[in-house]
């Protein structure tokens, strides 16, 4: 285990400790006292527990962007040192995938959602006599798998030949990096 390996170990225990502090610091026991949404304030923290807290709140804040600033450093660095991985890289209690994608905004969604449901309908005719396979209900269904409320699946949509760059406008592409932990 190198140095960073056991530095980020000894964080993860420290911050184990100071979730439970300030659970504890939050909620004091303090069976004997009745508490209301009226009260709560009064009955179980003070004042100077209250700006202390606030502190702690305000300073959990700073750490989470500087572990979100390095986070986002090392795993750019490391996607671009290894590239795309076919397979997921194993590691204690977690896989790493690395998979590239670019950024799509300002869909064109009436044009794009025209061509699915034609592409939707040319797939549910019979070349060979005309007929329609699919009922309407069926061909309404099935645009789900190609667009969902808030975003248009790119890949469903490279099944019915469609290419989603020509209905949106594509920033940069951008690796990146899959954790997936063990519960």
């Amino acid at each position: 285990m190198n140095k960073s390996n056991k530095i980020i170990k000894k964080l993860l225990n420290e911050v184990d400790e100071l979730e439970q502090q300030l659970l504890k610091e939050l909620k004091p026991d303090r069976d004997e006292v009745v508490v209301t949404s009226d009260t709560w304030r009064d009955s179980i923290i003070t004042d100077d527990e209250l700006v202390d807290l606030f502190q702690s709140l305000a300073d959990l804040h700073l750490l989470k962007n500087r572990i979100t600033g390095t986070y986002s450093d090392i795993q750019t660095q490391l996607a671009e040192f290894v590239g795309h991985t076919a397979e997921p890289i194993l590691c204690e209690g977690a896989s790493i995938e690395i998979k590239s994608g670019a950024p799509r905004k300002s869909w064109d969604h009436d044009s794009l959602k025209k061509d699915v449901a034609q592409r939707i309908y040319e797939s549910s005719v019979d070349i060979e006599t005309g007929e329609v396979k699919k009922t309407s209900r069926e061909m309404m269904e099935e645009i789900l798998k190609y667009g969902a409320v808030s975003y248009w699946r790119v890949g469903e949509l490279k099944k019915l030949d469609i290419d989603a760059d020509e209905y949106c406008e594509v920033g940069p592409s951008k690796k990146s990096v899959i954790v997936r932990r063990d519960k």
